[in-house]
């Protein structure tokens, strides 16, 4: 969203803390070697440190549990119902018909903005043309150019994210009139720059693994980080473009065709097209 937060880079907050397993259980073995010390054998054995660990490692899984569940309190990683619970009760919005995650925590988002007494924000024009045509929108943009210039860029859902000249019309009368948008504003509503991104991935991967294993668990998570580009705003990154074709057992991972980072803009939708090449087999 224009003007907004970007949610998806707050860093994940930790309700509990994370201890330290290894000094707490070297705490643990000197006071019970004090106030037992005919066992003091037992407990500065290899398998009562063993046990340790085990027990250790469910505490660990049940906090990291807890602390995705207190995650799921907040708006930047709530899913599913716990999202609509948070949408509706704090910012008054509903999940429409087919509508994902990710559209709605942004429409929330955007929802204060909508309800502004004077003039519309950029926050109110992303608010009411996701809501009112959530079904032909996939990503819509509000960019002030200066001088009351507003610019409403369009993602469409149709294959290409292209959109209509009829739709592109019919979100203009949308805003027509004195309650439409800001008196001093001169909205013009316009396609988004879709940008193809040709990109070949090489792999190094040792000799073993089947290699047709590995490159189709690595299709599977380009085609979702691709999903994820092909959006306004958001920029392609060669660490994040290498992290999704990583998979286990690949040694290296080369991408081709890209050399450097591909800052976000606004009017611009990046769409990925990736090639895999056969992998190189070391070992």
């Amino acid at each position: 969203m224009t003007g907004a937060i970007d949610l998806s880079r707050l860093s994940p907050p930790d309700v509990i803390r994370r201890p330290d397993w290894e000094a707490d259980i070297a705490l643990l073995v000197a006071d019970l070697s004090e106030r037992l010390p005919a066992w003091r054998g037992v407990f500065q054995g290899d398998s009562f440190r063993k046990i340790c660990l085990s027990w250790a490692n469910r505490l660990m899984l049940k906090d990291e549990q807890h602390n995705n569940d207190a995650r799921q309190m907040l708006l930047a990683y709530a899913t599913g119902e716990n999202l609509e619970h948070l949408a509706a009760t704090y910012h008054r919005v509903e999940r429409l018909p087919g509508e994902g995650d990710l559209e709605l925590r942004a429409r929330a988002q955007a929802a204060p903005e909508a309800r502004a007494v004077y003039g519309l924000p950029e926050g109110a024009y992303v608010f009411r043309t996701s809501s009112n045509f959530a079904n032909e929108i996939a990503d819509v943009k509000a960019i002030h150019r200066g001088g009351g210039r507003v610019e409403l860029r369009l993602l469409g859902k149709a294959p290409g994210g292209g959109v209509s000249t009829e739709l592109l019309l019919r979100v203009h009368r949308h805003f027509a009139g004195e309650d439409g948008s800001a008196s001093t504003d001169v909205l013009s509503v316009l396609p988004a720059i879709v940008e193809d991104v040709p990109v070949s991935i090489r792999h190094t991967i040792p000799r073993g693994p089947d290699a047709n294993v590995l490159l189709e668990a690595a299709s599977k998570q380009l085609q979702a980080y691709a999903a994820a580009l092909f959006r306004l705003n958001v920029g392609l990154y060669l660490d994040a473009l290498t992290a999704a074709a990583r998979v286990p057992s690949v040694i290296t991972v080369e991408a081709i065709g890209v050399d450097a980072h591909i800052p976000p803009r606004p009017e611009v939708a990046l769409r990925l097209v990736v090639t895999l090449l056969p992998p190189q087999v070391i070992g």
